[in-house]
C-alpha cells in the first residue's frame, strides 16, 4: 500500500476498499457549472469535486504543503497574505506592468504535477504515491483524455502556486537585478519600478522565461497586458494605489457602497444584495478603514452591525 493511502486511512474512518474506490473514480467525480467572467461576460468553467473527494483534497493540501515550495513573490492562497499585501509591495512606484496567464489552472496537466513532485520531494513518494496524488487532485473533463487542474477544487491553489515556483524564481532574480518589484497573485503578474522604459524589456523577458520553462506549458494573455503609470492611476488586483502611495478601494466601489447603504436603510435590497454589500464593507475595512469611519459618521456607528445582524 502506498504511503499516501496509509496516511489517508489514518486520518479518515474508511476501509481500504472504500479508499480504493474513491481514488480510482476521483478524476471523474466533479459537478461542472459556469459563471460569467466580470469584464468579458464570457463563461468561466468551474468543476467542483464530490464531497468525499473534496475532504481528501483538503487533507492532502495540508500534507503536501510541508513538502512543496512556494516562492515569496506568490501572494495568493497563502495564510495572512492577500491582495492588500500584493498592492503594498508596489506602493510608491511610478510605473507598473500587469500581465495575465491564459487558462492558468486548466493548463497544468498530470505530467507537470508528476515532474514537480519528483523534483521537490526527493524519495518521499513512490511512483504509486504520485499517481494517487494526481488522481486525487486532477480532473478528467468529459471528452478529454488528460487530467488537469480545475477551478473549484481546494487542492488547485496549492498545486498551481508551487508548480510555478521555478518560473517565479527566474523572473524574481531577473527583476531583482534590474531593481524591479515582482509579485504574482494566482495568474496575475505585477511588476513595478521608478525607472522609465525598463518594463518594456521585462515584458519581453517574461514571454521568453515562460516559453522556455521546463513545465508547465503556459502562455501570456496579450489582451490583458497593461502598462500604467502613477499619473493615470494604478490598480493592482482590485486595489487602487493613490498618488500619495496609499491604498484605496476606488471611487466606483465607494459610490456603490454609499448607494447600497442608502437602499438598505430604505429596505430596498434583497438578501443577495445585502450579502454583497457586507462583503464590500469587509473589503473596505481591510483596504481603506478611513472610508468605513466616514460611513459610520454619516449613517450611524451601528450601521455595520445592522447589516450583519440582518444576514444572521
Amino acid at each position: 500500500m502506498s504511503l499516501i493511502r496509509e496516511e489517508i486511512l489514518k486520518e479518515f474512518n474508511i476501509t481500504p476498499s472504500e479508499l480504493n474506490r474513491i481514488i480510482a473514480t476521483a478524476p471523474h467525480r466533479y459537478k461542472v457549472f459556469y459563471i460569467p467572467k466580470k469584464k468579458s461576460g464570457k463563461l468561466r468553467e468551474i468543476a467542483q469535486p464530490a464531497f468525499e473527494v473534496k475532504l481528501i483534497q483538503n487533507w492532502l493540501v495540508s500534507y503536501l504543503a510541508e513538502h512543496l515550495p512556494i516562492h515569496d513573490c506568490a501572494v495568493a492562497y497563502r495564510k495572512n497574505i492577500g491582495i492588500k499585501h500584493n498592492a503594498l509591495r508596489h506602493t510608491g512606484k511610478r510605473f507598473v506592468l500587469k500581465m495575465d496567464l491564459q487558462d492558468f489552472f486548466p493548463s497544468i496537466v498530470q505530467n507537470d504535477v508528476e515532474s514537480h513532485i519528483k523534483k521537490y520531494t526527493g524519495n518521499i513518494f513512490s511512483n504509486e504515491d504520485i499517481e494517487d496524488i494526481c488522481r486525487i487532485v486532477l480532473w478528467t473533463p468529459k471528452n478529454k483524455a488528460s487530467r488537469r487542474l480545475c477551478i473549484g477544487a481546494p487542492s488547485s491553489p496549492l498545486i498551481s502556486n508551487s508548480i510555478f515556483y521555478d518560473i517565479d524564481q527566474v523572473i524574481f532574480q531577473h527583476c531583482k537585478e534590474l531593481g524591479v518589484t515582482y509579485t504574482r497573485y494566482a495568474d496575475d503578474l505585477v511588476f513595478s519600478t521608478n525607472e522609465n522604459n525598463i518594463l518594456k524589456d521585462i515584458e519581453s523577458f517574461i514571454h521568453k522565461a515562460i516559453s522556455e520553462a521546463e513545465y508547465p506549458k503556459l502562455y501570456i494573455n496579450k489582451n490583458k497586458t497593461i502598462h500604467t503609470s502613477k499619473g493615470s492611476g494604478i490598480n493592482v488586483t482590485g486595489v487602487v494605489i493613490t498618488p500619495e502611495a496609499k491604498l484605496s478601494i476606488g471611487r466606483n466601489r465607494k459610490r456603490e457602497i454609499r448607494a447600497s447603504i442608502h437602499h438598505f436603510l430604505n429596505e430596498k435590497l434583497d438578501y443577495k444584495e445585502i450579502q454583497k454589500l457586507n462583503g464590500l464593507l469587509s473589503f473596505a475595512q481591510d483596504i481603506e478603514p478611513e472610508f468605513i469611519y466616514r460611513m459610520k459618521i454619516k449613517y450611524g456607528q451601528d450601521i455595520l452591525i445592522k447589516i450583519r445582524a440582518y444576514l444572521t
